[in-house]
Order: C-alpha cells, then structure tokens, then sequence
C-alpha cells in the first residue's frame, strides 16, 4: 500500500478555538523521531476514545515539500478492500502534545494514531483541528481532505442560497416544505452560539507562544435577504385575506339569516291580521319558517310543476288556511289528533318539529327541510 498524505504545514484550528502553527521544521521533527519500538502509531477508524481496533500499522514517517507522509504496514485485507472500494476517503492525524506527559519523544509533536474517516466531508480544506480530547490531555488530532473550508456560517449561507434557488425555481410553499425560513435562521444562530462557544475555550487554553494566535473575532448572522423579506410580507398579505374573506362569508351568512327571519315575521304578521295566524303562534311559525331552504326542492309527480320548495309549500299551505273563528290563544293544532292533514301547515311544522326531536335523541342531527320533506313523503 502506497504511502499516506496524513499531513501538511500550516495554521490550522482545533474544536476549542485555539490556532496551531506546524512549520516543517516542527514536521520534519516529528518524522525524524518516530521510532516504532518507542510507541507505534495504529491505523483505526475514526477517532476511537481508547484507540479501538487496529486495522494496520505505520512503520515510518517522511516529510517533504507535499508534507507528511505515513508508511503503512500490516494492514487488514478486508480493510484495505474497503478503503480501495471508496469506504473511507478521507484520513486524520492524531498527535502527542511536546508537553504531554505520555509523548514517547517530549519535545516535539509525536504521531499517535492515523484515523480513517467515512464519507462525510470534512470540515475545512487541507487540515483543521477536530478536538482536544477531553479523556486524552496533551493529544491534538487533525483532519485532512480535498474539500473547501465550510465553517458554520459557511453552511448557513449555503442552505439560504440554496432556499432563494428553491423559491425562484419552485415557488415559495415548496420552498417552506423542503427548506423552511425559520429552519435557515435557527441555523445562522447556531453558528453564531458555536462561534461564541469556541472563542470562550480558546481563552482557556494553556498559552504557547509558539502556535496559539488570537481567536477570530465573533461573526454577526446574515441579515434577511429581499426575497425572504418580500415573501413573508406576501404570506402576511395572504393571511390577511384569507382572515377577511372568512369573517366576510361569516358576515354575508348572518346578514342573510337575518334577512330570512325578518321575511318571515313579516309573512305571518300578515297572516295574523287575516286571522289565519294566531299572535300566540307566531314565534313559533317564524323560526320555522326561517329554517326552511328557499333552494331546496321537493318533487311530488313528474311535471316540473309539482317541484316546490319546502318554504314555498309552507307559505302556500299557511295563506290557503281559512280565518279561525276562535282567536284566543291555543296550544298548536294536532296534539290531539293523531292524523296529519298536509293541507294544514300548522300540523306539518309540528310534526316536522317532533321527527326533529326524535332524530335528535338519536343522536342524529336533521334540518327543517329534510324533516319537511320527510313528513310529507310519509303520507304520500
């Protein structure tokens, strides 16, 4: 297996915000002292807490202008098939801190493990500093791939660009279901948090003049871009409507409920002076009458003369009555009687009244017109 890229010269940035500089001096350092019998750098993957399984071994290091280089040894048959099947495409270094107790050669970065990583991109281009493990004080490990620095506010900006395409392309209500606004903002204010965090540990991090530079100052989020902010006015726009034409239905149906009531009060007052109506009947009649669709048909043959609506029926069977001689208040015809004479609409309202009831005890829910209909089909 041919020699491995692990590494080059350069100022790189660990997870807790401190800056490293490796010169090659400091990497030709630690190819010259690498010594196998000392302690020999495993080949693993990822970033194992305790060095898992070792699928190889680094027999020697070289430096050159191309940076450092690791020779590998021993390495699992199958694992190799793997890395030469695309399985791991990207590597990292691991090393001994100059100053860390476990260093076999104090004084100089010592290598301690090479990490082969999956197919996730790495996080920057050339090499960038993943973490200070916490369980292995004095070891720094660092990435190195093909890939373009993409820090957090480097992605944040990518997924805004990608939802402006997505809006242009697709519309905005796509754009909201594949990548939501506030999903883009939650992550420009993460990178912020993030960045906030890492300057905070590279404060803590023990001093060495000779790699830890000052922490890069704090990146303010992106503001909204016109299209978000010309899309949010238009979908407060278009709550807006939609809240009118709501409340504008709602209106336009209780204006004519109210328009049906009034009507009908009317009707039977007439029908009160002709001494058709009783005064004690009028609540009553009214309410009924208003309920009745003025659209809905009821066919009685085949002739489109004998299709009538309920309230036309009504109307028509109230005004034929005949005037009463009696007109002292009474109880509504028919609760003595249990016949039902389809030219009395007093008995059809009340009978119509009563089904409506028993429906309602059912559980079931009729309107006036359909316990209208229901009654006179009965006695067809």
């Amino acid at each position: 297996m041919k020699a491995i890229h692990i590494f080059q010269a350069g100022t790189h940035t660990a997870m807790s915000g401190a800056r490293l500089t490796f010169s090659e001096a400091d990497l030709n350092a630690t190819a010259t002292a690498y010594d196998p019998a000392r302690h020999e750098a495993p080949i693993v993957v990822g970033h194992p807490a305790s060095d898992g399984p070792a699928y190889g071994w680094v027999k020697g290091l070289t430096f050159s202008d191309a940076g450092l280089k690791a020779d590998p040894d021993q390495i699992d048959p199958a694992f190799a098939e793997m890395v030469a099947a695309g399985r791991f495409k990207k590597v990292s270094a691991s090393f001994y801190e100059p100053d860390s107790p476990a260093n076999p050669v104090p004084g100089v970065y010592y290598l301690r493990h090479v990490g082969f990583l999956g197919a996730t991109p790495p996080a920057v281009k050339g090499l960038k500093a993943v973490g200070f493990s916490e369980d292995d004080a004095g070891v720094v490990t660092l990435d190195f791939g093909d890939f373009g620095e993409l820090d957090a506010f480097d992605v944040s900006r990518l997924f805004r660009s990608l939802r402006e395409w997505f809006i242009g392309k697709h519309g905005l209500e796509a754009a909201d279901q594949a990548l939501p606004g506030w999903n883009v903002d939650s992550l420009q204010i993460d990178a912020a948090k993030t960045d906030a965090a890492a300057t905070d540990a590279a404060d803590e991090v023990k001093p060495n003049p000779a790699f830890v530079e000052a922490p890069q100052p704090e990146k303010e989020p992106t503001d909204m871009t016109e299209k978000d902010k010309e899309a949010a006015a238009f979908a407060e726009r278009e709550e807006k409507l939609a809240s009118n034409e709501k409340k504008l239905a709602a209106d336009q149906a209780d204006f004519a409920e109210k328009a049906r009531r009034t009507d009908a009060a009317a009707f039977i007052d007439g029908l009160i002076e002709d001494g058709k109506v009783l005064p004690a009947e009028k609540e009553q009649l009214t309410a009924f009458m208003a309920s009745l669709d003025p659209e809905s048909i009821v066919q009685f043959g085949e002739k489109d003369d004998d299709k009538k609506s309920p309230l036309d029926i009504f109307k028509a069977n109230l005004e034929a009555q005949p005037k009463r001689v009696d007109f002292a208040e009474r109880s509504a015809a028919g609760k003595d009687d249990d016949s039902l004479d389809e030219g009395d609409p007093l008995k059809v309202a009340d009978a119509a009244i009563a089904f409506q009831e028993q429906q309602r005890v059912a559980g079931i829910t009729v309107s006036a017109d359909v316990a209208v209909r229901h009654i006179l089909n009965e006695k067809e």
